[in-house]
């Protein structure tokens, strides 16, 4: 993916400015901030999910002014910050929840989707991503799974084997140690695929942890030093505006 002069607002104020971005093939690029200046807008802007302007490309298909949808189609995923409101529909089933992009992109049928295709897919993936909490086939409301496992249900739908770029905005929230474990194995299992991956996080240990690069945004701005990986200092002081 490669982003160049990308500027949004929110609510009439710029929210994001001038920020210029590339994650190869195979790479975790991490984007470390205090929460707050400018994260969301930057990955809603990236999903077309906010007007912006800028160029953004992918696999060197430009999709500046690509919808949602498109957008989706060319490979690009989303594990937002906030699962219960942004990823899951927490009232519907397991199943319902696993099987939104495939039915919207025909894959479970174009005219009529059928109940046994979708419980199908869902037991697939559930078992693929060890979704537990779940005994009737993919039928519990996804509001009665815990955290861990309703993040795992983001994970098993976003990072499917058509995922080029996965915007991970802090995808370790509000989990335990195990659950945390598991999404940055999967992660890494998604670039090794070939995928790459933009990780928005506040946890600096995270960011260390797996990024290949590392940029900071501060005040709706990157803020980045000539290392690859630059030192814990040199991030802390950045994410601050001190530097």
């Amino acid at each position: 993916m490669q982003v160049k002069n990308l500027t949004a607002s929110d609510s009439g104020v710029k929210a994001v400015s001038d920020i210029a971005l590339t994650v190869h093939q195979g790479e975790i690029v991490g984007l470390a901030g205090v929460g707050g200046n400018g994260q969301r807008e930057l990955a809603e802007a990236l999903l077309g999910l906010r007007a912006c302007q800028g160029m953004i490309s992918l696999d060197g298909e430009n999709l500046s002014a690509a919808s949602v949808a498109q957008r989706r189609a060319a490979g690009l995923r989303y594990v937002p910050a906030d699962r219960s409101s942004d990823a899951l529909s927490l009232n519907n089933s397991l199943a319902d929840n696993l099987s939104a992009s495939a039915v919207r992109t025909g894959r479970l049928g174009r005219m009529f989707t059928s109940p046994k295709r979708i419980t199908k897919h869902a037991k697939s993936l559930i078992a693929a991503f060890s979704i537990a909490g779940d005994t009737v086939g993919g039928r519990r409301p996804v509001r009665l799974l815990s955290g861990g496992n309703a993040q795992k249900a983001v994970l098993a739908r976003e990072l499917d084997g058509d995922a080029r770029l996965i915007i991970a905005h802090s995808p370790t929230r509000g989990l335990d140690v195990a659950a945390c474990r598991y999404v940055h194995d999967r992660l890494v299992e998604a670039t090794a695929r070939g995928a790459g991956v933009l990780l928005i996080s506040e946890d600096l240990e995270e960011i260390l942890a797996l990024s290949d690069h590392i940029h900071v945004i501060s005040r709706g701005q990157l803020a980045t030093t000539p290392d690859a990986k630059p030192r814990r200092e040199d991030i802390g002081a950045l994410m601050l505006g001190h530097v």
